[in-house]
């Protein structure tokens, strides 16, 4: 369909008619009659206006446009900081996650080890004989407070 309808556009739209017609309507017009008019100068008059008050929002919009390209300038600089920050608290953080394993490993020895002790029969001979002691001590507190 593309070869075709590129066919049909040449057989009705050809540029050089276009132009001949476009020179033929320049030259039938009359430019005095255009501007001996008061509404062409009306027009013009607003016309003018009207490129005033695009100009000055161009204006405005070239100051916004600064103002928000510092500020976007400004939070870019601000992310790199932050940036900078969490980098530097991640460290941190898998530094203490390192210092939790070992005290984790630490604690599970610990454990075992007082598991170990209390599984003698040393430990819990030495308990039957302060158990009297404890007892007496406990009393003392209880009297005292």
């Amino acid at each position: 369909m593309g070869e075709v309808n590129r066919d049909l556009i040449y057989a009705h739209h050809a540029a050089r008619d276009h132009a001949i017609e476009l020179v033929s309507l320049a030259r039938g017009l009359d430019s005095r009659q255009s501007f001996d008019d008061g509404t062409a100068a009306n027009e013009l008059a607003h016309l003018v206006r009207r490129e005033h008050q695009a100009s000055g929002r161009y204006v405005g919009a070239l100051a916004e446009a600064g103002r928000l390209r510092s500020q976007a300038q400004q939070r870019e600089h601000e992310v790199a900081a932050l940036s900078v920050q969490v980098a530097e608290a991640n460290a941190q953080l898998s530094e203490v996650y390192a210092q939790l394993g070992d005290a984790r490993t630490q604690f599970a020895t610990l454990e075992g080890s007082l598991r170990l002790l209390r599984d003698t029969r040393r430990y819990r001979l030495a308990c039957l004989i302060a158990r009297p002691l404890d007892r007496l001590r406990e009393h003392r507190h209880v009297a005292r407070g």
